[in-house]
């Protein structure tokens, strides 16, 4: 598949003191469920999720909440689907009492084409039996269970050899049905075979890449391993957290030693008692609002998590392996850490840096698209710098602040020394920049002295 980059390659290195139309605010939860036959759902407020099933105990529900209930919030979310071992199950309703007559059904395999089965004739309130038959009919399905009555409604499930398949009951046609004016079919549950989480998140990449933060309900430390190392591929951040007391106690096997050892920049960890509540989500749903660059992430607020007290050995077992605390300061709840990942940058200088490379490859490209040409001149260079002024202008403004206003620096190769093969191949390279990161206050120092 062609991406930006095969035409447009910016490549931004941080050099920074410290050494120990993507959506840069947008949030994918990735939970293990069967609520939905897609890979990935967008929802602009939690409650969405329970007219597709969710329940309020559900894990992933429960972080969504903390994602969108900061005083800031994102327009959307999204919620991946990890497959897991699962039936199909379908819910029937009829409106009115039959007396005679007979119906079919519509099933399908995902999104293929559905068949109708034979007629089911009616004979008694409890047909389970004609039902079951009349499915099992159709090509390619082994066994259903089916359970209720008319007057409760049915529940098919799909239970065969072949139960991991994704079969859906899409209609279903009472036209023929004496005594009944309607009736209703909706999947209960979506069936699927298991999977990794890894390979989840990668099909949910695939189909779906426009989200920038990663959060993940009931993953172990494995799993969390698996996530992180393909984040660490993209232009994306995940955020996890765990209650494990061998973090907060410095034992030497731990999750948050492990992430530290792999020095990963694109995961951060999150240590919290309350972390059945998601602090990872509340966190980046305040953040995420934000512009990339114009916040540290540091001392902020988390509505709906309880503060930890910690002591001053448990605080330093966290914040020396690069994990990040959420503690009571000055009667305040807030991020008491430095706010890192777990390789030890600072979260804004990797989102900021992120939003840079990103939004300048992105008009660069739209550049290229939308001209008839860019001729290999002095002018053609100039429009290539007007773009890439824009961008560094727009990282050093008020409204960003990434970049120290007035210190960055463009670098264009002049077009006479460019050479012949590079020009057959219409290849401009050689284009560079600098700049400096701003950073933020963390501590302040004063001394002071007063006399008479």
């Amino acid at each position: 598949m062609n991406k930006i980059n095969n035409y447009v390659d910016v490549q931004i290195s941080r050099e920074t003191a410290r050494i120990t139309r993507t959506g840069f605010g947008v949030s994918m939860i990735l939970a293990s469920h069967f609520h939905f036959p897609d890979r990935i759902r967008t929802y602009s407020d939690p409650a969405d999720m329970l007219s597709d099933g969710f329940i309020t105990t559900d894990p992933h529900y429960i972080a969504a909440l903390k994602l969108m209930g900061q005083t800031l919030s994102s327009p959307s979310f999204k919620i991946g689907r990890k497959f897991e071992d699962i039936n199909s199950k379908a819910t029937l309703a009829f409106t009115g009492t039959p007396s005679a007559g007979t119906w079919t059904l519509f099933v399908g395999v995902g999104s293929a084409t559905p068949v109708e089965t034979g007629n089911i004739t009616y004979a008694a309130d409890d047909d389970s039996a004609v039902i079951k038959a009349a499915v099992e009919g159709l090509a390619g399905v082994t066994e259903v269970t089916v359970t209720g009555t008319y007057s409760a409604g049915y529940v098919i499930e799909f239970t065969g050899v072949d139960a991991a398949t994704d079969f859906r009951v899409t209609a279903i046609d009472v036209s023929s049905l004496t005594g009944v004016t309607a009736a209703t079919v909706t999947m209960t549950q979506h069936g699927s075979g298991v999977e990794t989480w890894d390979t989840g998140l990668n099909a949910i990449i695939a189909e779906d890449d426009d989200w920038y933060f990663l959060e993940a309900s009931t993953v172990t430390e494995a799993e969390i391993k698996l996530l992180a190392a393909i984040i660490e591929t993209k232009i994306k951040m995940y955020f996890i957290s765990s209650n494990e007391a061998d973090v907060k106690n410095g034992v030497a096997e731990n999750v948050l030693k492990d992430l530290k050892a792999l020095a990963y920049d694109r995961t951060a960890y999150q240590w919290s008692g309350d972390y059945a509540n998601y602090p990872e989500c509340a966190w980046v749903g305040g953040q995420a609002p934000k512009n990339p660059g114009s916040l540290t992430w540091k001392f902020k607020p988390l509505t709906g998590i309880t503060p930890d007290v910690l002591t001053t050995v448990e605080f330093n077992n966290i914040t020396d392996d690069n994990g990040n605390t959420y503690e009571t300061t000055g009667g305040v709840g807030m991020i008491s850490s430095e706010a890192v990942v777990v390789g030890g940058e600072y979260i804004d200088i990797i989102r900021g840096t992120d939003w840079l490379q990103t939004r300048m490859a992105e008009d660069l490209f739209s550049l290229l698209i939308n001209s008839d040409k860019i001729p290999f001149t002095e002018r053609g260079a100039g429009a290539i710098e007007g773009k890439i002024k824009y961008w560094l202008n727009r990282a050093e403004s008020a409204a960003v602040g990434l970049l120290v206003p007035g210190e960055s620096v463009i670098n264009m190769p002049k077009i006479a020394d460019v050479s012949e093969a590079d020009k057959l191949a219409r290849f401009l390279k050689n284009i560079t920049f600098s700049g400096k990161y701003q950073g933020a206050v963390h501590k302040i120092e004063i001394r002071g002295k007063l006399s008479v």
